[in-house]
């Protein structure tokens, strides 16, 4: 008699140790979404499959998952809003692992019930301009266009309609830097039967990231870009979402390590020269390539590189003995004037900012360091390099 309830005993053990978490929250969760204003259209999507969609405010229920999910909401005269949700550790997986061991863990993990979402999510839309909402109105309202002669050969599928060559920027910041430093990376992008190929240059990189992309057709964009760090110009992958609408790419770029997007959008031509392209500096102009030495003390020398590129200048500051170089984050004015600040990092590699006061005089970068005590350094001199 008690072999048989010892039995009983260890097989409702068992169960228990099966899973924790799934047996006390589910493998699946509710998600309530709303959104600023409400009454919008919203989806979610996980790996690239729909997972649900509402009007806010309401409620989808998911399968519980480590991926990560996006939250699209749009309305009519608003622009899109987008959430990320990242998934969280169950805490109930914890004590399935006291009390299951490491086969209740993995039951956990194979159902999806060790990660949960956040409960409720919020969507701000923001208000389109009435210009804006006059051009989307007359995006919509474009007759197709006529059909080819019986004799011509039919064109490609989706040839025409999101073709061309886009042209844009955005500015991101470098998050391994002692200091938050904003630079801008400039996307040139060619479509051709909805498969968009292209570059995202960084101003301070000899060499451009490699863009890919799909657009579908609904208009909808998906794909990756290598941004590129500042440090070492060494890879920095991006995601990219966002959808075609007229003669604008909006898109959201989500860099690795990052949590929230950044909205940015490029302009389409058909062909030529894009509308929103600057043009590049005249010859004998401020712009150019600025590299030498700063020797604050005696053997304390620090290189410096800096791009001076449309009244802004970017670069780096290294100290040959720490793993990290410093940022420079300058503005140059039209008559050549410098100023801003710079990380020129101790012997400790610890960051010691100053700040920065100097000129451009022909074919030379002249710059002050003043420190936080109020003293300067002597004048340093950087040929331009181009």
């Amino acid at each position: 008699m008690w072999r048989i309830v010892s039995t009983w005993i260890a097989i409702a053990f068992l169960g228990f140790a099966g899973g924790c978490a799934t047996i006390t929250t589910g493998t699946s969760q509710s998600i309530s979404v709303n959104s600023d204003p409400t009454d919008a259209d919203c989806t979610l999507t996980r790996d690239g499959q729909t997972l649900g969609t509402v009007k806010t405010p309401g409620t989808v229920t998911v399968k519980r998952d480590a991926k990560t999910i996006h939250v699209i909401c749009k309305k009519e005269a608003y622009d899109d809003g987008k959430v990320v949700m990242n998934a969280k550790f169950e805490s109930a997986s914890a004590l399935n692992f006291v009390a299951g061991g490491l086969v209740g863990v993995m039951v956990d993990a194979a159902s999806g019930a060790n990660n949960r979402y956040e409960g409720y999510v919020m969507v701000q839309l923001a208000a389109l301009s009435p210009a804006d909402q006059a051009a989307v109105a007359a995006a919509r309202s474009k007759a197709p266009p006529a059909a080819p002669a019986a004799t011509a050969v039919s064109p490609p599928l989706g040839a025409g309609v999101y073709d061309g060559d886009y042209q844009g920027g955005v500015e991101l910041a470098q998050i391994d830097l002692q200091q938050r430093v904003l630079h801008r990376r400039q996307f040139d992008i060619h479509v051709v039967g909805g498969v968009g190929t292209g570059t995202a240059k960084h101003p301070l990189c000899d060499q451009a990231g490699e863009v890919k992309l799909t657009v579908d057709a609904a208009g909808v964009v998906n794909g990756t870009a290598n941004t590129q760090n500042t440090t070492g110009c060494t890879q920095r992958m991006s995601t990219l979402e966002g959808r075609v609408e007229g003669d604008k790419m909006r898109l959201s770029v989500l860099v690795e390590r990052r949590r929230e997007p950044v909205d940015f959008s490029l302009s389409r031509t058909l062909g030529g020269a894009p509308v929103s392209a600057v043009a590049p500096p005249s010859p004998g102009g401020l712009d150019g390539d600025y590299s030498g030495g700063v020797e604050v003390g005696p053997g304390d020398l620090r290189q410096i590189w800096i791009r001076v590129q449309g009244g802004k200048a970017t670069g780096t500051s290294r100290l040959a003995v720490c793993p990290r170089s410093g940022g420079i984050a300058l503005t140059v004015d039209p008559s050549g004037t410098v100023s801003g600040e710079a990380d020129l990092l101790k012997s400790s590699c610890d960051p010691r900012k100053v700040q920065v006061t100097g000129r451009i005089a022909g074919n030379s970068l002249v710059l002050t360091l003043v420190f936080d005590d109020g003293s300067k350094s002597r004048e340093f001199t950087f040929a331009r390099q181009r």
